[in-house]
C-alpha cells in the first residue's frame, strides 16, 4: 500500500481516539459544563448531588423532604412536625392527659377545663363547705358553744377575736356577752345564700339591731353606758338556718 492511501486511515483513527476520550460521552463519567460531577450509571435521568444537599431523583436539585413523609429530616422537630419526629414524652395537645405531667391547669386541651365552683357539678375537690352552690348547703349541726340559747347561759367573747364555725339551726338562738367601755362594734359574717341571720343587742333590754339581707350584720354602739351587753343571733323569721357564721367584737 502506498503512503498516499494510508494517511486517511490514520486521520480516522485519531478522530476516533478523540471521540472516545470526550468526558461527556454517554459511556463514561465526567464533568458537566459547570464542573459538576454526573453519575449516569443508573441510566437515563441519573441522580444529581447539589452542593451541601442530598440525592434527588430525576436530576432534581431538591431533596424532596416534607412533613408527613415519615422521615425526620434536618430542620424537622417534634414541635413543628410530630408526624415525622414523635416527641419522646407527653405533649400538651396530643389528645392524652398524662397524669404524671399534665393537669387541667397546665393543659386544658388534653385534660379538659378545671372544675369551678358554680358549674353545677360537685366534684371530688368540692364539698358543702367549699362550694354549697354545687354540693348543697351543709346539714346544720349544733356548734361547740351550745347550749347558749338565752342570756343566762350566754357565751363570753373577748374583743378583737374572731369566733367562727358557729351555727344557727332551725329555731335556734345564740347569745353572747361582752364588755362595753367606749365605742364598740359587733359584727356577724356569713353567706346569706346559706341562710339569712339577724343580730340584736341588749343591756339587758333591747338596744339596737341589724336586719339586712347581705353577707353580714353589724351594729356600732356609741355613747352608751359602760357595762355588760348581749348579742342575740338568730335565723330570719326564726326559720332560716346557717351552718357556718362568725362573730367579732371590736
Amino acid at each position: 500500500m502506498s503512503l498516499r492511501h494510508a494517511l486517511p486511515l490514520l486521520t480516522v483513527g485519531a478522530l476516533a481516539a478523540c471521540v472516545s476520550s470526550d468526558p461527556i460521552s454517554s459511556g463514561g463519567a465526567g464533568g458537566g459544563d459547570d464542573g459538576t460531577e454526573v453519575d449516569d450509571t443508573g441510566g437515563a435521568g441519573g441522580y444529581y448531588v447539589p452542593e451541601g444537599g442530598a440525592y434527588g431523583e430525576g436530576g432534581s436539585t431538591e431533596s424532596g423532604a416534607f412533613c408527613g413523609d415519615k422521615v425526620c429530616a434536618i430542620g424537622e422537630t417534634c414541635d413543628n412536625c410530630p408526624e415525622d419526629c414523635p416527641c419522646s414524652g407527653p405533649v400538651c395537645g396530643d389528645g392524652t392527659c398524662d397524669a404524671a405531667t399534665e393537669t387541667c391547669e397546665s393543659c386544658e386541651a388534653d385534660c379538659g377545663a378545671c372544675p369551678m365552683c358554680g358549674d353545677g357539678e360537685c366534684t371530688a375537690d368540692e364539698d358543702c363547705d367549699s362550694c354549697y352552690m354545687d354540693c348543697g348547703v351543709c346539714e346544720c349541726e349544733a356548734d361547740g358553744f351550745e347550749p347558749n340559747q338565752n342570756s343566762p347561759v350566754a357565751t363570753a367573747v373577748q374583743k378583737a377575736t374572731d369566733y367562727c364555725d358557729l351555727s344557727i339551726c332551725s329555731g335556734d338562738v345564740d347569745w353572747f356577752k361582752f364588755s362595753v367601755n367606749g365605742t364598740t362594734t359587733i359584727k356577724l359574717t356569713f353567706l346569706n345564700a346559706e341562710g339569712d341571720l339577724d343580730l340584736e343587742i341588749y343591756n339587758p333590754n333591747y338596744v339596737t339591731g341589724s336586719y339586712s339581707a347581705d353577707d353580714d350584720e353589724q351594729v356600732t354602739l356609741t355613747g352608751v353606758a359602760s357595762g355588760t351587753y348581749y348579742a342575740r343571733v338568730y335565723g330570719d323569721m326564726m326559720v332560716a338556718e346557717n351552718p357556718d357564721y362568725c362573730i367579732r367584737v371590736d
